[in-house]
């Protein structure tokens, strides 16, 4: 199904989280301790501009319009946000220099990913989603 447009950004930053993901895993399975070092240095780098930003914008304007208009959805972004958390936590370990744990972000990355896509984003990919996050997030102060 054709994504709305309020969710084709997050979609398309999805895509690229997959491949980083299966990157992650791949170098990882590889152990070759350079490649490892350049890859979560990599990941550090771009944290928080591209990764950071992307969960907040989920945790901002679609998870809270999800928690209020979906009841039956709201285990799950629980379980998102959760992951989001496990994820800012696994950076912070990359940031001080564990590269032992890339691949369990690769791993998280991907199945966290493939939960949005393949159980969020179906659920909300209505013209209905964007009437309520345009009413939700307009009553904002």
């Amino acid at each position: 199904m054709k994504r709305i447009e309020y969710l084709i950004k997050l979609s398309r930053e999805h895509h690229i989280s997959l491949v980083l993901a299966k990157r992650c895993v791949d170098v990882a399975t590889g152990q070759d301790q350079q490649e490892i070092k350049i890859l979560c240095a990599s990941i550090v780098e771009e944290f928080p501009e591209t990764w950071e930003k992307h969960f907040l914008t989920e945790e901002q304007s679609v998870l809270p319009v999800v928690m209020q208009f979906y009841p039956d959805l709201q285990e799950l972004c629980h379980s998102l946000t959760d992951e989001h958390q496990q994820m800012r936590k696994m950076y912070e370990q990359m940031k001080e220099g564990d590269t032992t744990i890339l691949k369990q972000f690769g791993e998280l990355l991907r199945a966290h990913t493939r939960k949005e896509e393949r159980e969020l984003f179906p659920n909300i990919n209505t013209p209905l989603f964007v009437e309520q996050a345009t009413t939700l997030l307009s009553n904002k102060p």
